[in-house]
This record gives C-alpha cells, structure tokens and sequence, in this order.
C-alpha cells in the first residue's frame, strides 16, 4: 500500500481553495451509540454538485494540464 504524503494533501487544499467549499465533519451521536464508535461524517452533500467527486476531478484535471502545458 502507498503512503499519503502531508504535502500533498497540504498541495491540493491550495489548488482547491475558492474552487470547493469547506464543507462542515458532523458528528453522530445515535450512529457512535449504535455502532459504538466514534463516527464523524463529512457533509459533501453541502457542495455545489451534491457530491465529493468535484473535488477529485477538479485535482485531476489540474493535474493533467500542468504536466501537458
């Protein structure tokens, strides 16, 4: 298995700024009772699409037309 490096993560917040929204982690009180775990949950739902996939596509593309300029 691969290892995530910081400064990548650290590198595509940069990218992402001002193009993804912040979106809020939720915490589930009923979810960590019944499951008992503590269980945060990420509400990409908040986003523009609806879905967390804008984030990675949006990386991917930059991506690709840095390495093809």
């Amino acid at each position: 298995m691969r290892l995530i490096d910081v400064n990548n993560i650290l590198n595509a917040n940069e990218i992402l700024a001002g193009v993804i929204r912040e979106t809020p982690v939720l915490f589930s009180e009923a979810l960590n009772h019944e499951l008992g775990v503590n269980l945060y949950l990420k509400a990409e739902c908040n986003q523009i699409n609806g879905s967390f996939k804008s984030r990675g596509a949006y990386f991917a593309m930059h991506q690709y037309f840095q390495e093809n300029e």
